[in-house]
């Protein structure tokens, strides 16, 4: 017996590839890797456990989990954004955050505008992106999400719309603190 989600999802992966400016949509598409769909609680932790945490990825790779039909390209969504979480690599708060985001996913928790969420590891840091399908109708209602699931009475998180970030070829460049 199985524990059916309410919606399929994808595990991906990417490296952030070395592209030039004119193939870059290309370049970047050609580097996502999909590494399974989960359509159950069952496969869901099936996969998790072989899968690295966020705190243990390499510089620059990905870890994306975004539903059935979605790709964690900003093209797939142009009126689209995203929150951003910045935590330190050495404290536990990565992984907890990654870990419960991800649950809160699968679990149906999330609003439907919710695409999926990234992990992205920088040098001494992991940037967790909650990427939104309609930033400007959803932005307040996905926040208030990110900080229930994750306990917070407050928080600082980058906001950045994808039309932007087509523009500057950035999720992270140029990315508005916002309190919420």
């Amino acid at each position: 017996m199985s524990n059916e989600l309410l919606n399929p999802w994808v595990f991906w992966f990417f490296s952030v590839p070395k592209c030039t400016n004119k193939d870059w949509a290309l370049c970047y598409e050609q580097s996502l890797v999909p590494l399974c769909e989960i359509k159950s609680i069952e496969e869901f932790f099936n996969a998790y456990c072989y899968l690295e945490r966020a705190s243990a990825l390499a510089r620059n790779w990905n870890l994306c989990l975004f539903r059935q039909g979605k790709k964690p390209m900003w093209e797939s969504s142009p009126d689209g954004g995203c929150w951003i979480l910045r935590t330190q690599k050495w404290e536990n708060e990565s992984d907890s955050y990654w870990e419960r985001l991800l649950i809160e996913c699968i679990r149906g928790g999330f609003p439907d505008e919710v695409d999926g969420i990234v992990a992205s590891s920088k040098p001494n840091e992991v940037y967790i992106q909650i990427w939104m399908s309609n930033a400007h109708n959803s932005q307040t209602k996905i926040a208030e999400s990110i900080k229930n699931c994750l306990g917070l009475s407050s928080a600082h998180m980058l906001l950045k719309y994808h039309k932007e970030s087509m523009i500057d070829m950035s999720t992270f460049k140029n990315a508005k603190l916002v309190k919420v």
